[in-house]
């Protein structure tokens, strides 16, 4: 990602996992302007969206429940998202099933911040 150039920008889907946590300081809708603002700012990304995903906890293998990874996947089909950008840490774990059962590629917070 990081020759993209001048070329074809990626379409990017930014994902806030809300994990409940008490006492929480800032809002998820905070949080994840704040995710848009950084995909925005990266240059070959086409920031298309974001939603904040509410998680009662994590998944160990994939981070949402298969439920929600389904509801994500048709909205990635729909939109022709080609990159998913998830603004809290993801397990590399995690991160391969997801791209496997999305088929698009996925960055945390950390890996979008290095880009």
């Amino acid at each position: 990602m990081g020759g993209a150039g001048g070329g074809r920008r990626q379409r990017a889907l930014v994902l806030h996992p809300d994990i409940r946590v008490k006492d929480a300081p800032r809002s998820a809708e905070a949080m994840l302007a704040e995710g848009l603002a950084l995909a925005t700012a990266l240059p070959g990304i086409e920031v298309t969206g974001g939603l904040v995903v509410r998680l009662p906890k994590a998944h160990p293998g994939m981070l949402f429940g298969t439920g929600k990874v389904a509801e994500l996947k048709a909205r990635i089909e729909a939109d022709e998202i080609e990159l998913v950008l998830v603004d809290g840490p993801v397990s590399p774990v995690q991160q391969r099933n997801l791209e496997k059962e999305w088929g698009v590629k996925l960055l945390d917070r950390t890996g979008l911040i290095l880009e």
